[in-house]
């Protein structure tokens, strides 16, 4: 592989760091947004997500966490693999796009510092390349990695990112995605904003008989917008829905607030954390968007790292 990482195998504290690792990547504080995170993006894409890794892991709340388990920051300082000394530390931002009706995607990475080939790129794999202009990919199996420029590189299927280095413009967008895109809050630490076309029929075949939920209503969302912020003593999470029409934005309120009076009563079979945190879900429709933030509060997340912790410990086989 071009880009093996360890942090996410090996044992229960290694598992356990790629959890909580994961669990800060979907909350976090104020960031910086990167420019043009679309710069590099597939023809047509309905999804973008941002990842500020940097100001997440300096976040007062990571900062915590690592005081209280020091074990998740030792991970943290360990090489991505075996072939390379970079680290999850040396990592600045992570923008994920992708045309999900085409399967198409680009990973960019933008570093700390600058990299050289040697650094991202192991030995056996820096023969099978192929130049586009002033690019070079390198090419392993169904991937391909190009260092874009001194500390950004661009992973994608080798099609992908052929078509991508080789256009002579930004990434062709739908009017739909380029008139929501305009209006995302870049000032987080995580966001991801999605035109949901070509999502919708995927997530129909999910939602539970007799959840007064037809196909045609579901047709009406069009976009999607996450983001996460973490403060010193919580962690906020927002979602915003375009429905269409304010009338289908009350009505997604209306079965949003019955699921959740029903998660809250003393019979619902969901754990006492869970609820916990249920009672701070909030929802409100302005025009045609339903907005629905919730407060994660970091004592609950450094509860559950305790109980995760002490779950690994008790499966590791004694020699």
């Amino acid at each position: 592989m071009l880009f093996q990482s360890r942090i996410y195998s090996g044992g229960p504290a290694r598992r356990f760091a790629a959890a909580a690792a994961l669990c800060l990547l979907t909350a976090a504080g104020s960031a910086r947004a990167e420019d043009g995170p679309i710069a590099l993006a597939p023809n047509n894409p309905d999804v973008v997500a941002v990842v500020q890794v940097a100001d997440i892991l300096a976040s007062p709340a990571f900062q915590k966490i690592t005081a209280d388990f020091p074990e998740i920051g030792k991970k943290l300082d360990e090489p991505l693999g075996e072939k390379t000394k970079l680290t999850p530390r040396d990592i600045e931002s992570i923008v994920v796009t992708a045309d999900t009706a085409q399967r198409d995607f680009v990973v960019v990475i933008n570093l700390t510092g600058e990299v050289g080939v040697e650094d991202i790129v192991e030995e056996k794999d820096r023969d099978n390349t192929e130049t586009i202009g002033d690019y070079t990919l390198y090419i392993a199996e169904d991937k391909a990695l190009c260092l874009v420029d001194e500390s950004t590189l661009a992973i994608a299927p080798p099609a992908t990112l052929r078509a991508v280095l080789q256009r002579d413009d930004d990434a062709e967008l739908s009017a739909e995605f380029a008139a929501g895109w305009k209006n995302v809050d870049d000032d987080q630490q995580v966001y991801v904003f999605a035109t949901l076309g070509a999502l919708i029929p995927l997530a129909a075949d999910a939602i539970p008989p007799g959840m007064g939920l037809t196909a045609d209503t579901l047709a009406k969302l069009t976009t999607a917008t996450f983001s996460a912020n973490a403060g010193e003593n919580q962690i906020t999470i927002s979602t915003d829905l375009n429905c269409t029409d304010k009338e289908t934005a009350t009505q997604f309120k209306t079965l949003l607030d019955t699921v959740l009076q029903g998660l809250q009563q003393p019979n619902a079979q969901i754990p006492a954390e869970a609820k916990q945190a249920l009672t701070s879900v909030q929802s409100s429709v302005s025009e045609e968007f339903l907005t629905i933030g919730f407060d994660l509060g970091l004592d609950l997340i450094l509860g559950q790292i305790k109980s995760q912790l002490a779950t690994g410990a008790s499966a590791t086989p004694t020699p």
